[in-house]
């Protein structure tokens, strides 16, 4: 994935377990409490934990039964979303998350962990420590905070020792997309893209790519650029944080040869079609559902 290096691709990431492995809360609530303030009558739960575990949240006969997620559309003040939305009271909640993940007592590490470091973590900091590729990157998140907050909290990475001495700068605000509260974030980043992808095209570049965790990002993103005109290349990433990022080429759908984009998808996003990926896949899969309905179960 050398091209994505060049100055000649656009690239649009996501954020979240994408660039950085935010330490961000989410929330699940007991069925039926209210939910004006979080306390200990609420159930905290990763990012990762929500987007591989929600299908079972309220499903009877699981450890997550008695529980709902209450979305940003729904409630973004006071819903299950609430830390990555606008913060109450003058606070940045995603700065509080990025310090908390790179400063020790308040002093910044040396370093940002690798434990923090999502697989484009070091693309993103190539590409925005260098004037040429800057200007062709964009970020394109689920969050709700405000373009101010966003660009607030990113900047704080400045302070990091390692990061300071490579040029990095923060995107400005107009290079960041907040889609959070702004309806399914699954169809906001695909139409956001079709924008983006002639952006890219009328500013003369020569690929355009967008890289993120989710498959279902992924998929509904393939199925809205492929029924468009696309008068550069396309790239689909699904990043990964076990086993080896997807790539999705738009420029291999060929109907006549029976290659449409559901061959491709099927052929990048199920890991099953794998058999290594698939093991790790499931090692990986059971050994976090176990952990997660091991706290439900005694919440």
């Amino acid at each position: 994935m050398e091209r994505l290096y060049s100055p000649s691709t656009f690239v649009v990431f996501d954020w979240d377990d994408n660039v950085l492995k935010m330490p961000t809360r989410l929330i699940l609530f007991p069925r039926g409490i209210a939910r004006a303030h979080p306390d200990e009558n609420v159930f905290y739960v990763s990012s990762p934990e929500l987007a591989n575990f929600k299908s079972e949240v309220g499903i009877p006969g699981t450890p997550l039964e008695k529980f709902e997620v209450i979305t940003d559309v729904a409630d973004p003040i006071h819903g299950s979303f609430r830390f990555t939305m606008p913060g109450l009271d003058g606070r940045n909640y995603m700065l509080e998350d990025i310090k908390s993940a790179v400063t020790r007592d308040g002093t910044p590490l040396d370093r940002v962990p690798d434990a923090v470091k999502a697989p484009f973590f070091e693309l993103f900091m190539t590409r925005e420590s260098n004037e040429a590729t800057r200007r062709a990157s964009r970020i394109l998140t689920g969050r709700g905070q405000t373009p101010v907050e966003f660009h607030e909290a990113v900047s704080f990475l400045a302070q990091v020792p390692e990061i300071r001495t490579t040029g990095f700068e923060a995107p400005l605000q107009e290079r960041v997309t907040l889609v959070g509260g702004r309806g399914h974030a699954w169809h906001m980043k695909a139409v956001d893209l079709v924008s983006r992808l002639s952006e890219a095209a009328k500013l003369g570049y020569k690929l355009f790519a967008f890289s993120d965790d989710d498959p279902m990002n992924i998929r509904r993103a393939a199925e809205v650029l492929a029924e468009t005109p696309r008068p550069i290349d396309v790239w689909l990433i699904w990043t990964r944080e076990h086993g080896d990022s997807r790539l999705i080429d738009l420029s291999e759908i060929n109907i006549e040869n029976g290659i449409t984009i559901e061959t491709i998808l099927d052929r990048a996003l199920n890991v099953k079609n794998n058999q290594h990926d698939a093991e790790i896949e499931n090692s990986k899969h059971e050994t976090e559902r176990a952990a997660l309905m091991c706290r439900a179960v005694f919440f």
